[in-house]
């Protein structure tokens, strides 16, 4: 009697084998995972309106008789205002400047304050301060907007009204 054995196969049945894929995905579950909340409100705040947006570019839209698909109707429409050419003009120099200026110059200035000897805290300091001041700023204002005695409580005691203490009532901070 001759038997013939067949070897059963670890990948499971015959045909279905795990491939690189499979095994990539399996091995990286729990990140994917993780990050499926951002991909998920990227889509749905980025690309969505983007989408729509493209395919409302070929609709008359009107919110009580429902939309028209017009086709290129609106693109022609834009294109034949006289100042779309002037609009596209603008928006390449702004575009230009911004590369020149918004890019370069930055990183000329960290090199050269990079290479100082002498006063480079001050110069760091000095760079960076424009981007700390509005901040501050804003707390300066919005704390005298609610001061006892700034403009809120101002208008409030002119009403009438008792001031009130929102920075250091309880009830109200």
């Amino acid at each position: 009697m001759n038997q013939t054995t067949v070897p059963i196969q670890a990948d499971g049945p015959q045909g279905v084998h795990k491939s690189g894929i499979y095994k990539l995905l399996r091995k990286n579950m729990w990140g994917y995972l993780f990050i499926l909340p951002a991909a998920l409100i990227f889509i749905a705040f980025l690309w969505m309106p983007i989408i729509k947006g493209f395919v409302y570019s070929f609709q008359h839209v009107d919110f009580v008789n429902g939309t028209e698909f017009i086709g290129l109707a609106n693109y022609k429409t834009v294109f034949q205002n006289p100042d779309v050419g002037k609009a596209v003009k603008n928006t390449l120099y702004y575009m230009l400047l911004g590369l020149l200026i918004g890019y370069w110059i930055p990183i000329l200035f960290a090199i050269a304050i990079s290479e100082l000897k002498k006063f480079q805290g001050f110069a760091r300091v000095a760079a960076y301060l424009p981007n700390v001041l509005p901040v501050v700023v804003l707390y300066g204002l919005w704390r005298w907007f609610y001061d006892p005695v700034g403009p809120i409580n101002a208008t409030l005691s002119q009403a009438g009204a008792d001031q009130i203490a929102f920075l250091t009532d309880t009830r109200w901070s």
